[in-house]
């Protein structure tokens, strides 16, 4: 998925930007722990065999990526802002 459609889209539940996690990318421990919201996206996809999603800047809603075409329905929106990594 290139760049500049992903700057395109929106979040439909908040209407922040998204960016795009890829779970093969690896994420140094030292920023994984510094930062939930990583973390959070990171077990969410492991926990429900996805490779990419998006995210919302503030970390509260993922969006799962399917052969390349992001859902953005927001039904099909994951809400990690009531599930803490603590």
């Amino acid at each position: 998925m290139k760049a500049e459609f992903i700057k395109l889209l929106r979040c439909p539940n908040t209407g922040e930007e998204l960016k795009l996690f890829v779970l093969r990318n690896v994420i140094p421990e030292e920023q994984e722990g510094a930062d939930k919201g990583l973390q959070m996206i990171k077990k969410y996809c492991l926990d429900n065999n996805f490779s990419k999603v998006l995210y919302n800047t503030s970390f509260s809603f993922i969006y799962p990526v399917i052969n390349e075409t992001p859902l953005l329905d927001p039904s099909k929106a994951y809400s990690i802002r009531d599930n803490s990594c603590d």
